[in-house]
């Protein structure tokens, strides 16, 4: 494949203990002009390096020339990318920061996301072996979300997961975004299963876990899960002996153990439901009802 880098501006200012270096670029490809800066300091006292540089408006067609990723190979639309390095012998910290209008691309539990507007930040530190991504906001119409996935490895083989994902003006059917598919699935199950049609109003969930990579990363312990989803307008099964919910309103909030529905009204045949409490325990055990 061919690139042209063009209109290059190289600039070296020499300081009496560093060294500052400015590179600004247009790279044509395929008929499209990308402006590339970059900023690089050269500390020799301290030993360090930092550099900044950004990319603006590159297609992800364009990176799939370089990655094959399934991430990026499912891509489609722009983003505007900046990146920060700082090195030193002994620690790395790098960042990206990405910007991009409508798209459509897999997330990094294989689900296909089309969104309007994306912004978020992907950092590493070698010290502390740890990959933080931020999800600053990602909007589809007046649907929101946004949230972390932090990823730590330790010297043992464990490699902590902690994932905290919130949203709002979401429908049942975007719940999958908000709990990806990856730990405990009774408790998910459960709710996608139960839960339909319904308008969520907000939506939170948290996991915390541990992945052991000597094992393949078949074996997880779960040290933490939790979810509340305030909805309206739902159709609502939590037993099978009796008759669905229909226009039901209220929150259920699930954990390792349980499910814990909180229902402010509701309709069952002709029968009107208020302030109801039901409690669904033994989400660790295989159903028996």
């Amino acid at each position: 494949k061919e690139y042209v880098i063009e209109n290059i501006l190289w600039q070296v200012a020499e300081r009496k203990l560093s060294q500052e270096l400015k590179l600004d670029a247009e790279i044509s490809h395929l008929g499209k002009n990308y402006q590339l800066t970059n900023q690089c300091l050269l500390n020799h006292p301290a030993n360090f390096i930092k550099c900044d540089s950004a990319l603006d408006q590159i297609d992800f067609a364009l990176l799939k020339n370089f990655f094959t990723s399934p991430f990026l190979t499912a891509s489609e639309g722009s983003a505007k990318v900046a990146f920060k390095t700082y090195l030193k012998p002994d620690k790395m910290v790098v960042s990206l920061a990405l910007m991009a209008g409508p798209t459509r691309l897999f997330n990094p539990f294989g689900q296909v996301i089309s969104f309007d507007n994306l912004a978020l930040t992907l950092k590493y530190r070698s010290s502390e072996q740890q990959l933080l991504l931020t999800i600053e906001e990602l909007r589809r119409a007046n649907k929101q979300m946004a949230g972390q996935i932090k990823l730590t490895a330790k010297d043992s083989g464990i490699i902590d997961l902690l994932i905290a994902l919130e949203g709002s003006n979401l429908t049942a059917s975007d719940i999958p975004l908000l709990w990806p598919e990856i730990g405990p699935k009774r408790a998910r199950n459960w709710l996608l299963q139960n839960l339909k049609q319904a308008k969520v109003k907000t939506g939170q969930f948290k996991m915390a876990l541990q992945i052991n990579k000597r094992d393949q990363l078949k074996k997880t312990k779960i040290n933490d899960l939790s979810a509340i989803f305030e909805f309206t307008d739902g159709d609502l099964t939590y037993s099978r002996f009796l008759p669905r919910l229909r226009q039901a309103e209220g929150r259920v909030i699930i954990s390792q153990e349980q499910v814990d529905i909180w229902l402010k009204r509701g309709q069952a045949a002709s029968l009107k439901i208020e302030d109801l409490k039901v409690e669904i325990g033994n989400l660790r055990k295989p159903a028996s009802r």
